[in-house]
């Protein structure tokens, strides 16, 4: 009786207080796209703003053979008293056709359990203070459909290492399908987990009073100025006429501190947009001559300077 309650009060008890202390992070889509320059300015930004604790979101599918050495390198660069929490969105709603679930949460898990010798011979669940697992980034599948494919993901975690770490919680990211789902129970053999899960709402023009939100697809602009360039709400250019809306920095940041969950900064550079600089305003373009986030390549140091003075005017903010 015993080691049956056990997974069910690791599940309830150690995930939510570690989600709730981790308010501000970054939404990164492609990080693993990343050049080893980005992520070592993001590195650099994190351990400068020092916050209790930082997440960092991505979808580690579009990063090919090598889709872990970003990830490893912020696990092993971060300081060692920064939480980190690990949110891995396993699909994306523009995704390579004919994708298998089942197999990519094995490879994640194989990642997670694995000791690396650039992190001293520990597998890097070790360094994650909360992993966050999610079917889809900006999923519209029924409450029903969703759970069927978390609980293919939970059917290929390592049971000791994984599901009874106390780790782990469970996201719901939501494009137009309202949900009000807060827990999943599985069971893997006679044992009974329930895993928390948080609802992640996107977009500036709606702030959820708790759970997960981040800006992701509409734009906050700094008014920073750096080496004589600025930019403003006019330095993105859609021409996906995609509907993208415009907040100044500050105003997110309050409307952040405002509520009581997570959450997460997007940028236009964390996708890789092509990066424009004309008449001392930078800008960023996304159109038919941007290629699919798989095949972006990072070759301009897309997390420059000025992503790292925002993301640490971010995070200080919250503060």
């Amino acid at each position: 009786m015993q080691a049956l309650i056990l997974p069910v009060l690791v599940a309830w008890l150690a995930a939510t207080p570690v989600l709730a202390a981790s308010r501000g992070g970054a939404q990164a889509v492609v990080f693993p796209k990343w050049s080893s320059s980005s992520v070592n300015n993001l590195v650099a930004a994190v351990n400068e703003a020092a916050p209790a604790a930082f997440e960092l979101a991505q979808c580690p599918f579009f990063g090919g053979s090598d889709r872990w050495g970003n990830t490893a390198a912020l696990l092993r660069g971060v300081n060692g008293n920064i939480r980190l929490v690990g949110t891995f969105f396993l699909s994306f709603h523009t995704d390579h056709t004919g994708y298998d679930l089942g197999r990519r949460a094995a490879n994640l898990n194989a990642f997670l359990i694995t000791p690396r010798p650039d992190l001293g011979n520990k597998p890097p669940i070790d360094r994650l203070a909360h992993l966050v697992l999610s079917p889809q980034l900006e999923d519209e599948f029924t409450d029903s459909a969703w759970k069927a494919k978390a609980k293919a993901i939970l059917d290929e975690l390592d049971e000791t290492k994984v599901l009874r770490s106390g780790k782990l919680s469970l996201r719901r990211s939501v494009y137009r399908y309202a949900s009000n789902l807060s827990s999943l129970e599985y069971h893997r053999g006679g044992n009974r987990y329930v895993f928390s899960v948080r609802v992640e709402r996107h977009g500036v023009g709606m702030v959820p009073a708790d759970g997960s939100w981040s800006n992701d697809g509409d734009f906050v602009y700094s008014t920073l100025k750096l080496n004589g360039v600025s930019e403003d709400g006019a330095s993105v250019v859609d021409k996906n006429n995609s509907g993208l809306r415009r907040m100044a920095l500050a105003s997110f940041v309050s409307k952040a501190r405002s509520q009581r969950g997570t959450t997460t900064l997007w940028r236009p550079a964390y996708n890789v947009w092509r990066r424009e600089t004309a008449n001392a305003k930078v800008r960023w373009v996304r159109d038919e001559k941007l290629p699919k986030p798989w095949d972006r390549v990072d070759s301009k140091t897309t997390f420059d300077e000025r992503e790292k003075r925002v993301l640490k005017d971010f995070l200080n903010g919250l503060n």
